[in-house]
């Protein structure tokens, strides 16, 4: 997405996708990036928290524990354990660089803390449908 595609979205749909990125972490049980970001000390802890859930993202991506076919599209996942049953958590779209620099550029000043705290809580909320989507998957497809 380009920077101005970006700048023309709503502040509602830019957290929506951070959001939509984020519960990948929720639905994966890796809650570190999300409470950081729900008690965040400063800007900083914010910026690194996002790098570090990008850079982890993008790993795997590269490295999934399997790739889930469905509808002729692939669809890499990591693997979670949740109540006995194994299910599958699709790798999230990463968002562009243009809408991390909007979203961390509305996460400065005053308000910027509630922002990330709102994003976290959205994030929490759009896990179900990853797990939805995970359940739904289990055993269809394959390697």
């Amino acid at each position: 997405m380009s920077e101005k595609r970006a700048q023309e979205l709503k502040d509602e749909e830019v957290i929506d996708r951070m959001a939509g990125f984020l519960a990948f972490f929720a639905a994966s049980k890796i809650y570190g990036p999300l409470d950081k970001l729900a008690r965040p000390f400063d800007y900083t802890d914010i910026v690194s928290t996002i790098n570090e859930s990008l850079r982890y993202a993008n790993v795997v991506k590269e490295r999934p524990d399997k790739i889930i076919r469905k509808n002729d599209k692939e669809y890499p996942c990591i693997e979670v354990r949740r109540g006995g049953r194994v299910l599958y958590v699709r790798v999230p779209i990463i968002p562009s660089h243009a809408v991390v620099k909007r979203w961390l550029d509305m996460c400065k000043g005053e308000e910027g803390f509630n922002v990330a705290r709102e994003t976290v809580a959205l994030a929490f909320a759009k896990m179900f449908s990853y797990l939805f989507e995970a359940e739904e998957k289990k055993g269809e497809g394959g390697e």
